[in-house]
């Protein structure tokens, strides 16, 4: 998992998180859940619709990805408040 985001945002500033799922197998897998990626504070404005969110975590339903494939999800938002912010998703339920 290949995740993406600015270092640095203003309070307000429309930002993206990228993830790119890589699946190096030559069978296909599927991404049932990432935890820990949505940070407190942040408002999310869009999001694919196979994607939930509950807490910090994203449920991602029925998402397969191909044998030597990429899958990217994206996912805007932005923070209303002023704080330091650290992400450090983990991908549970991944299954080649």
């Amino acid at each position: 998992m290949n995740l993406l985001m600015p270092r640095k945002v203003n309070i307000g500033e429309d930002i993206e998180i990228r993830l790119d799922f890589m699946n190096i197998a030559e069978n296909s897998g599927t991404i049932d859940r990432i935890e820990g990626l949505i940070p407190k504070g942040f408002t999310i404005t869009s999001m694919p619709s196979f994607c939930s969110v509950k807490d910090t975590s994203v449920t991602i339903n029925q998402r397969n990805v191909g044998p030597f494939r990429v899958e990217t999800i994206k996912i805007k938002g932005f923070f209303a408040e002023g704080e330091a912010y650290e992400l450090d998703p983990c991908c549970f339920s991944l299954t080649i």
